[in-house]
């Protein structure tokens, strides 16, 4: 969590532009059609649905990620915020799909709701280039803590991307095709 803290600033925060006052967010989607998926056949995702809505407590987003496949879908959330130089912690890649440079650092929570401040726990990292408003492209390591109900009472499970899952472009569609992942998928402050 540490590093979702000291990588948000007071100045120049295109994430925070970009939310603005809407308590509903921002959506982005991408569904695959079944062309793309007979030339990838390594890629396990179907489709794949982000909202990211500003956190009132902090300097920070809360990133809900629906992944949908053969199986169903699962979802994943965490937090992500704005730094000027995402992908690096410690002078080091985070995610070597990630050119180095002004985007949004994720992390995901594995922890149930109701677990306390000390008791969370990180369920994999991710990163946004956030190009422009109109598309993001979506960075993930090789698997992500994801439930398969919207409700967090247990830990996460852990959700494995293929080969072809770790590169993601979403597209912005309206706030409200988010919703029922916004609404239902709460996000607990511990």
């Amino acid at each position: 969590m540490a590093m979702m803290a000291a990588t948000a600033t007071a100045a120049a925060d295109p994430l925070m532009d970009m939310l603005g006052d809407d308590e509903g967010g921002i959506c982005y989607e991408r569904v695959y059609d079944a062309a793309h998926l007979a030339k990838n056949p390594d890629q396990r995702t179907h489709s794949i649905l982000m909202s990211l809505v500003k956190d009132p407590k902090s300097l920070s987003a809360i990133a809900r990620l629906t992944f949908g496949d053969a199986e169903g879908v699962v979802h994943a959330i965490g937090e992500c915020a704005w730094d000027a130089r995402a992908a690096l912690d410690d002078g080091k890649l985070i995610i070597s799909t990630f050119r180095p440079g002004p985007g949004l650092n994720c992390l995901a929570r594995a922890s149930p709701a109701w677990a306390s401040r000390d008791e969370v726990q990180e369920g994999g990292a991710f990163l946004v280039d956030m190009r422009d408003e109109k598309s993001m492209t979506i960075h993930t390591e090789g698997e992500i803590a994801a439930w398969l109900m919207l409700h967090r009472d247990n830990p996460a499970g852990f959700y494995p991307l293929g080969p072809d899952d770790r590169i993601f472009r979403v597209f912005r569609v309206a706030s409200n095709k988010c919703g029922e992942l916004v609404e239902q998928f709460r996000w607990d402050y511990n």
